[in-house]
């Protein structure tokens, strides 16, 4: 229980930490969100937040002890996901590419983590194999979530929040 305190509290102070400095970088970069008739915002979005949230996690997963066997897939996977999004903060590229971007980084996470191999029947607590359905079902699972969060990040705060609560 100890590594997992240690590794959130690393995470928020790391998170915390790095904010401004993200924020400072995005307006420097000129990587804004400008405001328009669709938009609530009145002034100049930084973009590129994901960046310290990233680095919150990927030390949190260093300084916990977990950057081992399944905790390297899982920031190698979570690499490929900010790399495609610190993309599209600056590039605004095509939605194909961006699941394009998703689609490796879940495969690239079955590989070196591990697929979902047993799910629970909820009607009588029973374990059901997966089987060979295991790597397509986690693939369209994070490909579902990692859009979900995408979907939701159209407000300040919104997705980050929704996530650190999730």
């Amino acid at each position: 229980m100890l590594p997992m305190i240690k590794g959130m509290v690393i995470a928020i102070l790391v998170t915390l930490i790095a904010t401004p400095f993200v924020k400072k970088l995005a307006i420097k970069l000129g990587v804004v969100d400008k405001p328009d008739p669709r938009k609530v915002h009145k002034g100049l979005i930084p973009r590129m937040g994901g960046i310290a949230i990233y680095l919150g996690f990927v030390l949190a997963v260093l300084g916990s002890g977990y950057m081992e066997g399944p905790g390297v897939g899982l920031v190698i996977s979570a690499s490929v996901v900010v790399l495609i999004g610190i993309i599209d903060d600056i590039y605004c590229i095509s939605p194909w590419m961006k699941l394009a971007g998703q689609l490796l980084a879940s495969l690239i996470f079955c590989a070196m983590v591990s697929p979902v191999e047993f799910i629970t029947n909820p009607f009588n607590n029973q374990m059901i194999s997966l089987g060979i359905w295991g790597w397509p079902l986690t693939v369209i699972w994070l490909m579902g979530v990692s859009n979900a969060v995408n979907l939701i990040d159209g407000l300040d705060g919104l997705a980050a929040g929704g996530s650190a609560i999730s």
